[in-house]
């Protein structure tokens, strides 16, 4: 679940904007990122789920419309792509800390805009949470999984971690599968913080999400206490609207990225 960057460059060719790849400077959680654009005011970074790559963002990196309004980074996270493939951090709280010093890495903005789908969603917010000297202006969280109660861990996962099994699941399954395994505890952890988070969020979720269930959204209504919520239900809608509501999403960041 990784794209190459002679491949992603062979579907950039002729584009008028052109990507360029790095890896983070901090040597404890160095990130793999893609970025494109050239704005000194807005950034626009895009978080993916579990399993994932940066590559899930590839159609949004290639909208010159975007690129024109913002720079904009997609990044592995960490076990994932081409940062440290297989080998997984379980913290939330340590995640979030890394995309902060890819962040910083970049220069200062005048406004950061944070795109988190699925698992990518707490990362988001835990960055948040933890720098609110960052300014942040806005999470766009997509089928976010920020509820506790509702993150089971199934019979299969803890003994998918075991070693007999694990040597033969590819690396990016295996991260996913020990995050999942971490991932009521880590949200737990970020209980008594939501008081304190005053950013505004927007979320678009599908009351279909068999992966993520739609009831997230009423815990983000209890929990979240900021001035500005505005929640997008989706009747019909899986866990997949990175992809399967392309259009709706890239009006929405349209809609919030100030004109150059």
């Amino acid at each position: 679940m990784r794209t190459s960057e002679t491949k992603i460059l062979k579907d950039f060719k002729g584009q008028l904007a052109q990507p360029v790849f790095g890896i983070s400077s901090n040597r404890e959680h160095p990130l793999h990122y893609m970025k494109i654009g050239n704005s000194p005011q807005n950034l626009l970074v895009f978080i993916h789920g579990a399993p994932g790559s940066l590559d899930a963002f590839l159609s949004y990196m290639k909208e010159e419309a975007l690129s024109n309004r913002a720079t904009l980074i997609t990044l592995d996270r960490e076990g994932y792509g081409f940062s440290g493939y297989g080998k997984a951090e379980p913290s939330i709280g340590k995640q979030a800390k890394g995309v902060k010093e890819l962040i910083m890495d970049h220069g200062n903005y005048d406004r950061i805009f944070l795109v988190g789908h699925s698992y990518g969603g707490p990362i988001a917010c835990k960055l948040a949470m933890d720098f609110p000297d960052l300014p942040i202006e806005r999470l766009i969280l997509l089928a976010p999984a920020l509820d506790p109660a509702h993150e089971k861990v199934f019979w299969f996962n803890k003994p998918m971690d075991w070693k007999p099994f694990r040597w033969v699941l590819p690396g990016s399954f295996k991260v996913a599968n020990l995050e999942k395994i971490h991932h009521r505890s880590e949200l737990e952890l970020m209980t008594n913080q939501w008081r304190s988070l005053r950013v505004p969020i927007m979320v678009i979720h599908g009351k279909k999400d068999s992966l993520v269930p739609f009831k997230n959204v009423a815990f983000l209504k209890e929990v979240y206490q900021g001035d500005w919520l505005e929640v997008i239900s989706l009747e019909n809608e899986n866990h997949f609207i990175p992809w399967t509501q392309y259009d709706l999403v890239k009006e929405i960041l349209m809609k919030y990225l100030p004109n150059p």
